[in-house]
Formats: structure tokens, C-alpha cells, sequence
């Protein structure tokens, strides 16, 4: 894919905007008072060219008719004055008073005649007419200019653009002059523009599209054809006292340099639609030959109806030309401001169908017009004012048609696509309507792209939501199958080749260059097939906002990208990609596809365009579809799987709780969804000894189920062994942190009850400090455990100490989880340790079954409406009287 980058930022666009804008606004502005003033000129009924000497009549008024006077006559005297000088002409022979008679010695057919002309007034709507048109074709060159560089300010190109069409549209405005402009220094003003004109051309031809390589290892190279125009200025005004006068060797060196710039302006288009790698290159310069060819092919095509058959195409040949001249301009200024490749391709068809429609018809307007005369022309059908007539309503009736047949033609021979499209279309419907899975879908979406327009690589990347990055979910191309192949292939001999020390040829008996460029491409296949795009980037979010196809040579040239182009042309580098076209489903963006280059080399086109759309648009409801069918199986599975752990869990939890002496325990536990995470056990150890454990698990589902069976199992195990609390928790702790997977823990708190001493012994490991109710002093306080308070199985050795309280008679233990004192109401608000303290603290003469159901009322008193999204776990001891 060519990179080059044929755009670059101006850094103070407004200022070379000025530059260009102003100096030529004053000079359209000098002429058109000019134009103004010479309503008061005197009209001597005739003018003659420059290019024609001061004695030959090129164009004779109605004054200089009415005398007699003709075009191509040549006038030896006036006034019986001989002169041979325009300075004569203009200064001194002539009577410019109205009224006064200007006697003309007329050589005509080898006679001489006299003439005589009154003198009179050129009035306005004359000099409008004379003057009027090419200053204003003038003025409309110079504004096609301003308007593209109002449209792309600080494109160098637009800048170019501007200045060239300045210097041509100040020359066509200063073409025709009613009389001399006054005052006399604009004439040098007019050989500034037309000798200078040259120089921006060549400038613009070697810069737009595509900047020369001569030009940006050499850029002072730009300066030569300036320099060239200031010398020539300086030797025409030191060998010439005005315009009039300027040596014939000098006009045609002046003309020599208007050929060599609009022969490079060809020769550099030409150069780049037929050689340049670069599609939009080749593109853009197609779009300014055709401009090129509407510009001067008609007017030549008049010349020589002219010259040959005495046909006039237009009345005026010197305003036709620079009408149709238009194009020129037009097309390059279309190509600079309208980034967009298709639209310009586009336009160049229609455009092809509509200069071969007219071409049809204006042959068939000559050959009707050769048979009739032939065959009808004693009748003079031809003659007959009724045929134009006809001829224009049928060329109205049938333009259409015909030209839709054109376009076909056009279409079949010079824009013929690679595929059926109507078939492709019936084909990826069929297929997207039959594909349940995400790989398959990616997989014919691949297919259907790279195999109906002949890509080089492409992939598919999809949102994960979760994770809110595009991921790739396919990859197919050359890339991938040289990956493939090369892995099957070489990846033994080299690595033994290179255990050997071989470097010329491995077993495969290709040379290490060829393997080393396949690994290399090995390497950039996974990095595209591993590349994750945050919906932060700036292209994504570009195309979030756009919904529409993205080129590489929009980012380049569309103003759009122009504060984060550096960002998105390196992730279009990163993806490999020429052309992103986006799946949309319901507004969202939930995927791309990224295509590469096309094995033709020829850009993509409005009718790939269009089949990628229908393309994307398919797959991306067949993706929703799939992801859909596969959330629906995950829920199924979850579903089951959650009645799996949720059995599980039942089965764990104690029927009921614990009968000791001395003692009332109750127990409650209450999942926030299917299945909590939080558990409890009682452990019997004894007549007079019972084991308490209160845990809240990470991990959900059957993996948290099971967790938590693998955590009461351990520790009925080892409580059957005479050892501490404190040894008992290391131990757990290390079997846990041998057994589980990595990233899921166990909070947990082990207690145990000895009824004869009154006292309880626990260990805490990350659960909470469970609340002491001292019925002595009627305070309830948090219970302060020693040693680390690390959750089971997060390190290997962490230094659990038990903690000992002394009951008495009265007292109460609160054992919860976390789920209760972060219980959320509808503001926001936790329900807290405080107010857990207050409920144990009230609950003075309560049973252990009464304070259970107390907190819990309470909890859910204070939660009211709000959703829950821990578990609720509490035990209640309470000693008795």
C-alpha cells in the first residue's frame, strides 16, 4: 500500500490565504474600473490585436461597417498619416472627440480605399460585451480557487491551487480590453500574470497529487521555474517600452513556456495514472485528464469545424474556450477538496457516459444530416427551420435512454467487475441466513469478500463487550495462508538449521532470506490476529460517530481526521488495512471488517462499496443473531449449573444447629441470587466442645460451591486432630492455597466453644470482627482478633494468633459476614457496624433465636426496595443465665 502522503498542513494558512487573495482582488478591481470608465472611451468603429500589428482590422464595429470597413482589411493611413506603431496608433493620428471624422487609405483585395468613420461613444452594454464575458470567466477561475481553499485551508495544495488559478483568471479577465487600460502600468501588470502564470502550473503538476521525489530530496528545485518567469520578465521589460512592443523572439519564448507547463501538467497525469502505485494517485489524476480533455479537446474540435467545414460550435471562439477551459481548473480543485475516492470515480463514469452520449449524438446529428442532404436534397429538408426543432425534442425524448445504454457499455468494457453482483448478493443472503456460529460467520464473510473482489488479507474483529475492546475474530488472506503453510513447513528445518549453524539453505532448500522474510510476516499475521482496539481509539470512536466505510486516503485527506490522523493511520498500519467497513447493528458499532489491497492493484469502487455494505450489514444481524443463540446457551448452562452449586450449597449448610450445654446458638444464611458465596459449618467435638466456621467464598457457581465444600472438609479434618485454633487456620490456609485456582480466596472465620471453661477461642482470616455482648456492663463491642487477617489462600505463610474471650452468663456472640453491615437502602446509605451494635446492644433479654430474627428484620427494614447483591449471613451464641 502506497503512503505517501500527498497532504501537508500550512502553518499559517490565513496568511498565504492573504497573500494570494488580495493582490489579485485588486487587480479584478482595477480592471473593473477600467471596465466602467470605458463607457466614455471613444469608438472608432474597429480595433485590431496585438498579435496582428497596429495596420490589420481583426474586428469591425457597427460604425466601421456602416462605412464600409471589414474584417481583414489593413490600414495604410489615417487622417493621410502613414504609421506603423501602435504608440502612433493610440497617442497620436486619431480624433477621439465625438463628432469628429477619422479618414481611414484601406488596402483591401489589392485596392486601396477611403474610409471615413465618425467618432463616437463605446456606451456601457458594449464595452459589457466586448469586456464583460472573460472578465467574468476571469473572476470565476479565481473564486473556483478561493472556494477550495476555503473548503481545505491548510492543505498546500489548496494554496497552490489558489495561486494558479489567481494568475489564469487574472489573464483570461485581462484578454479583451475595450480600449487602453489606464492607468498604463496594469499592462505590465497583465505580462506579470501571463508570464508567471507558467511557474505555478509546473509547481502544482510536480506537487498534486503526488509530490515528485526530485522535489523532496532537492526542495529548492521549486524556486527554478519562478526564477525562470522573474528573467524572462526582466528581459521583456528591458527590450520593450510597453505590452505592444515586445519583440516576437520574447512571445514566443512566452509561448514556449505556456506549452512546457500545460505538457508537464499532462505528461505528470498521465505518468500517474499509468505508473503510480498509489490508487487515489492514479485516481485523482484520472479525474484531472478528463478535466484536461474537456478542456481543450472541444475547443480544438471547434478550431478545426472552423478551419475544415465552416461549422461554428460557438460564436464567439476565444469565449467558448475558456468556458469549456473551465474544466481544467474544476477537476483539480473536485480532486483536492473531495477526499472521498468513490465519489470521484463515480464522477468520472458518468462523466464518460455523458461526453460518449453526446459524442453518439452529435455523429448522428452530422450523419442524418449527410444522408438527407444526399437523398432529399432537392427538398432541402435539412434547410427547413422545422428540423432543428424536431431534432432537439427527439434528442430530448431520447437522451436518457441512450445514455443509460452508454453507460452500460462503459460500465461492461472499461469498468468491468470481477463478480456478478446480483448473484453475490442472492449468495450472501442464503448463506448469512444459514449460519448459526461466529466462526463460520466470520469465516464467510472472508470468503465472500476475498474471494468475489480479490483481496489480498482481510479480518474480522468484533466487540467484547465486557472487556469494551475489538477483538479479531478472523483472519483469512495471503498473510495467513503463508503463515500456515510456512508453519507446517519450515518451522522444524530452520530451528534445526539453526542448531546446526547452517546459514545459506535449510531442508526445505529455501534460501534463509526467503524463510526470514516468511517469519517476519509469520510475526506481523499474529500481531494482526492479537491486535486488541480499545473503543477509546481514536478511529474507533470516528467510525462510531461516521457509521460509514473508511479508507486509508481519508485519513490522509479528509478534514474529519485531521486532529487524531497520526493516531488512525497507525492503527490502519497495525491492522494492515486499506479499507474498514463497519458493522452496524441497531446503531451500535459491534464489529469491523478490515480489507486490504486489491490483487488488481485498482482501488476499490462504488459497487464494491455497496456490496461490502450489504455484506456488513448481513453479518452484522447474523453476529447479533449467533451471539444471541450463544448467550442463551451460556444462561442455559449457567442456569444448570447454578441448580448444580445451588444443591450443592443446601447440602453444606447444617440442618440444624448444635445442642451444648449452657449454650443457644442459631443460624441463618441467605443467598442475594441463585447462589451466594457465603457458608457456615458446625463442627462437634466433643459433649462439651463445638467448632464454628463462618466463610464467604469468591468465586460463584459450582466453582464456589465446591470451594466452599473443599473449606469445610479441611477443617472438619483437621479439628478432629488435638491442635490450636491458631494451627488450625495456618494449616487450612496452606492446603486451601495448594487447592484452589489462582484469584479466588476464602474469608473465613474459625471459632471454637469450650462449655465447661465458658470460653471461645477463634481465628479470623479476612472475615469480620464479630460483635461481644457483655451482659455485666450491657455494652456491645467489636471482638479485635490477633495475628495476620489475610483470607485463605492468598499466601503460603501467613501468621494466624488465636484470640480468646471469656464468656459469662448473659453474654452473646454475634458472628456475620459482610453482607450485613454493607446492606444498601435506597439512598446509598450502609446499614453499617453501628447499627449492628445498636440492635445487639437492645437485644439484652432476647434468645439467640429472637436476636437472629431481630437483625435480620432490621437489615431488611433498612435496605426496604433497594436490590441486594451480597448474601446475609449471621450466627447468633448466647450463654445462658
Amino acid at each position: 500500500m502506497n503512503t505517501n502522503k500527498f497532504t501537508s498542513a500550512l502553518r499559517n494558512p490565513w496568511a498565504y490565504f492573504a497573500l494570494a487573495f488580495i493582490p489579485t482582488l485588486v487587480v479584478f478591481i482595477l480592471y473593473g474600473i477600467n471596465i466602467v470608465k470605458w463607457r466614455n472611451s471613444p469608438d472608432f468603429g474597429w480595433r485590431t490585436m496585438y498579435e496582428s500589428g497596429p495596420n490589420m482590422v481583426t474586428e469591425a464595429f457597427k460604425r466601421g461597417e456602416e462605412a464600409g470597413l471589414r474584417v481583414g482589411d489593413t490600414i495604410l493611413a489615417i487622417n493621410g498619416q502613414a504609421y506603423s506603431t501602435f504608440d502612433e496608433l493610440f497617442f497620436k493620428i486619431r480624433h477621439e472627440e465625438p463628432g469628429s471624422v477619422n479618414a481611414y487609405t484601406v488596402m483591401r483585395d489589392g485596392k486601396e480605399r477611403e474610409i471615413s468613420i465618425i467618432t463616437g461613444r463605446l456606451g456601457l452594454l458594449p464595452v459589457l460585451r466586448r469586456s464583460g464575458p472573460l472578465f467574468v470567466i476571469g473572476f470565476v477561475y479565481f473564486m473556483i480557487g478561493v472556494l477550495v481553499f476555503l473548503m481545505k485551508p491548510r492543505a498546500r495544495e489548496s494554496w497552490l491551487f489558489l495561486v494558479m488559478t489567481s494568475f489564469l483568471g487574472a489573464m483570461i479577465s485581462y484578454q479583451s480590453p475595450s480600449d487602453l487600460m489606464r492607468p498604463l502600468w496594469l499592462f505590465n501588470v497583465r505580462n506579470f500574470i501571463e508570464i508567471f502564470l507558467p511557474a505555478p502550473m509546473m509547481y502544482l503538476a510536480l506537487r498534486f497529487p503526488k509530490t515528485r521525489t526530485f522535489l523532496i530530496k532537492q526542495p529548492k528545485l521549486v524556486a527554478f521555474p519562478f526564477m525562470l518567469s522573474l528573467i524572462l520578465f526582466v528581459i521583456i521589460r528591458m527590450n520593450s517600452t510597453a505590452y505592444w512592443n515586445i519583440p516576437s523572439t520574447l512571445n514566443h519564448i512566452y509561448n514556449l513556456s505556456i506549452m512546457l507547463s500545460v505538457l508537464t501538467f499532462l505528461v505528470s497525469m498521465v505518468w500517474n495514472f499509468l505508473r503510480d502505485p498509489s490508487a487515489a494517485v492514479r485516481l485523482q489524476s484520472q479525474a484531472i485528464l478528463v478535466g484536461i480533455f474537456i478542456g481543450f479537446f472541444i475547443p480544438v474540435a471547434d478550431l478545426l469545424a472552423r478551419s475544415y467545414l465552416n461549422v461554428y460550435l460557438f460564436p464567439d471562439p476565444v469565449i467558448g474556450f475558456m468556458l469549456f477551459l473551465t474544466a481544467f481548473p474544476l477537476s483539480i480543485g473536485f480532486t483536492i477538496v473531495k477526499y472521498d475516492l468513490f465519489a470521484i470515480d463515480a464522477v468520472i463514469k458518468r462523466t464518460y457516459g455523458y461526453l460518449l452520449t453526446t459524442g453518439t449524438i452529435a455523429g448522428s446529428y452530422a450523419l442524418f444530416v449527410l444522408v438527407s442532404n444526399l437523398i432529399f436534397g432537392r427538398f432541402e429538408v435539412t434547410k427547413s427551420p422545422i428540423f432543428p426543432v424536431v431534432f432537439i425534442l427527439a434528442v430530448i425524448f431520447l437522451f436518457n435512454p441512450i445514455r443509460n445504454r452508454v453507460q452500460r457499455f462503459i460500465d461492461r468494457v472499461f469498468y468491468r467487475l470481477e463478480y456478478d453482483y446480483q448473484e453475490t448478493i442472492q449468495r450472501i443472503s442464503e448463506t448469512m441466513r444459514t449460519l448459526l456460529g461466529l466462526d463460520e460467520i466470520g469465516k464467510s464473510i472472508m470468503d465472500t469478500a476475498l474471494g468475489a473482489m480479490f483481496i489480498d488479507s482481510g479480518s474480522v474483529m468484533l466487540l467484547n463487550r465486557e472487556k469494551q475492546t475489538y477483538q479479531c475474530l478472523t483472519r483469512a488472506g495471503k498473510r495467513e495462508e503463508r503463515r500456515d503453510r510456512t508453519e507446517a513447513e519450515s518451522t522444524f528445518p530452520v530451528e534445526k538449521a539453526e542448531e546446526e549453524g547452517e546459514t545459506a539453505e535449510v531442508e526445505t532448500g529455501e534460501p534463509q532470506e526467503e524463510i526470514s522474510g516468511q517469519k517476519e510476516e509469520i510475526e506481523e499475521g499474529l500481531r494482526v490476529s492479537e491486535l486488541k482496539l480499545s473503543v477509546d481509539e481514536p478511529l474507533i470512536q470516528k467510525i462510531a460517530e461516521r457509521k460509514k466505510e473508511v479508507t486509508i486516503y481519508d485519513i490522509e485527506g479528509d478534514p474529519f481526521f485531521e486532529a487524531e490522523r497520526e493516531s488512525c493511520k497507525k492503527t490502519f498500519d497495525q491492522m494492515e488495512a486499506t479499507l474498514i467497513v463497519p458493522l452496524i447493528y441497531e446503531d451500535r458499532l459491534t464489529g469491523l471488517i478490515s480489507l486490504g489491497d486489491k490483487k488488481s492493484g485498482k482501488f476499490y469502487r462504488r459497487e464494491d462499496i455497496n456490496l461490502l455494505k450489504t455484506l456488513a450489514n448481513q453479518g452484522a444481524v447474523a453476529i447479533e443473531n449467533a451471539m444471541l443463540l450463544e448467550e442463551v446457551i451460556e444462561k442455559e448452562r449457567m442456569e444448570e449449573e447454578l441448580a448444580i452449586a445451588h444443591d450443592l450449597q443446601t447440602s453444606m449448610l447444617p440442618a440444624t444447629c448444635p445442642e451444648i450445654e449452657g449454650f443457644e446458638i442459631a443460624a441463618l444464611s441467605t443467598s442475594a441470587r441463585e447462589v451466594g458465596g457465603d457458608f457456615y459449618d458446625f463442627i462437634e467435638m466433643g459433649d462439651d466442645r463445638v467448632g464454628l466456621v463462618v466463610g464467604d467464598v469468591t468465586g460463584k457457581s459450582v466453582s464456589g460451591a465446591l470451594v466452599m465444600s473443599a473449606s469445610r472438609s479441611v477443617f472438619r479434618m483437621l479439628s478432629e486432630v488435638e491442635m490450636s485454633v491458631d494451627e488450625i487456620m495456618i494449616r487450612a490456609n496452606r492446603r486451601t492455597k495448594k487447592d484452589i485456582t489462582s484469584g479466588m480466596f476464602v474469608a473465613l472465620l474459625y471459632a471454637v466453644i469450650d462449655a465447661n471453661d465458658r470460653i471461645l477461642s477463634l481465628c479470623s482470616a479476612g472475615q469480620t470482627q464479630p460483635i461481644h455482648f457483655c451482659a455485666e456492663t450491657g455494652e456491645a463491642t467489636l471482638v479485635q482478633t490477633e495475628g495476620d487477617t489475610f483470607p485463605l489462600g492468598i499466601l503460603d505463610d501467613a501468621e494466624y494468633q488465636e484470640t480468646r474471650l471469656q464468656l459469662a452468663p448473659g453474654d452473646r456472640v454475634v458472628f456475620y459476614t459482610d453482607g450485613i453491615v454493607e446492606a444498601m437502602n435506597e439512598k446509598e446509605e450502609l446499614f453499617g457496624f453501628e447499627r449492628l451494635l445498636e440492635v445487639v446492644k437492645g437485644a439484652r433479654s432476647m434468645s439467640a433465636d429472637s436476636l437472629l430474627k431481630e437483625i435480620m428484620e432490621r437489615v431488611n427494614a433498612f435496605a426496604g426496595g433497594a436490590a441486594q447483591h451480597d448474601d446475609l449471613t449471621v450466627i447468633v451464641v448466647s450463654v445462658e443465665e
